[in-house]
This record gives C-alpha cells, sequence and structure tokens, in this order.
C-alpha cells in the first residue's frame, strides 16, 4: 500500500514551505537539512551569489547526479 501524502512545513533558507509528498516528517526533516546545507555550501564559495542562483546552481547539481547515477545503472544492466 502506498503511503498516503502528508504536509510538512520546510524551512529552507529562512523562508517557510508547506511541502506535500509521501515521506515521514524525519524524512522530509532530513531533505530539509541536506538542501540548506548544500545552499549554505555554495553561498560559502560565492558570497555574492544570491538565493535564487543558488536554488538554480542546486537544482542542476542534483540533476546532474541523478543523470550520472542513471546513466551508471544503465550500463551495469547491459552487462
Amino acid at each position: 500500500m502506498a503511503k498516503q501524502n502528508q504536509p510538512y512545513k520546510a524551512v529552507i533558507n529562512h523562508r517557510e514551505y508547506q511541502i506535500i509528498g509521501p515521506r515521514t516528517p524525519e524524512q522530509m526533516a532530513q531533505i530539509t537539512q541536506r538542501v540548506n546545507e548544500q545552499l549554505q555550501a555554495l553561498k560559502r564559495q560565492d558570497p555574492l551569489l544570491s538565493s535564487e542562483d543558488a536554488a538554480v546552481l542546486l537544482a542542476f547539481n542534483l540533476v546532474a547526479q541523478q543523470l550520472a547515477h542513471e546513466n551508471l545503472q544503465a550500463k551495469r544492466r547491459k552487462k
């Protein structure tokens, strides 16, 4: 049976977001913490980076990682 979507209040980069999804509150808290950590890391690398640009770079990096993971899995399936 699939988990029901649950609302969760996430504070990301000092802004509150209502996120609805099938994850537990503990999982949502872990995700929120990781997003904030990665945004802070980007801002440390470039203190002049806007919050919007940091969010775009974070999304870009995550999609790049996802594609690399998918490509690796596809190669393993071909073996």
